[in-house]
């Protein structure tokens, strides 16, 4: 999950009609459906899958990652399994492959739309990190605690102007 302060950002941003793209399933994906009009969420691991209500508006997609948290396999469709699916208003990258997400998110995120990045504190997402960063992207980056966990951690917000 997010922290809470990138939580409460969204708040503010995510409207009704806002389509937003999923990599990695879970708790997040509940509370971006019940604001988001179209959730398209990307999940390497089925029996995780399996745990997450099927909600009206989410297109839960199973799509397995042969690489690791960083990068994509060689012949694996995970970061580019949404790119015939038009613009997005929020991607949020908080599955596998999340260097080779962040560089698709880029052709995909709507402008005045918003990528969001989590677990900046893993410092092996530094590619990630610097791939969004020197797009000219706004970065807003959120440290603290994350709801259910106690765990303190970093989410950024990168922003398309």
């Amino acid at each position: 999950m997010l922290t809470y302060g990138a939580i409460g950002f969204l708040e503010t941003y995510i409207q009704a009609d806002s389509r937003v793209l999923e990599f990695g399933s879970g708790g997040s994906t509940i509370w971006l459906a019940s604001r988001a009009g179209q959730l398209i969420s990307i999940e390497d691991n089925e029996s995780w899958s399996n745990r997450i209500p099927r909600l009206g508006n989410v297109d839960l997609r199973v799509i397995p990652c042969t690489g690791d948290w960083y990068h994509d396999g060689v012949e694996s469709l995970y970061s580019t399994a949404a790119v015939n699916d038009g613009r997005f208003d929020v991607i949020v990258i908080d599955g596998k492959a999340r260097v080779d997400c962040a560089r698709e998110a880029l052709g995909l995120v709507n402008p005045g739309g918003l990528i969001v990045l989590d677990d900046l504190h893993d410092t092996l997402i530094e590619p990630a990190i610097s791939i969004l960063k020197s797009s000219g992207l706004r970065t807003f980056e959120f440290w603290g605690l994350r709801p259910g966990s106690g765990e303190f951690g970093g989410t950024a917000i990168f922003i398309n102007d």
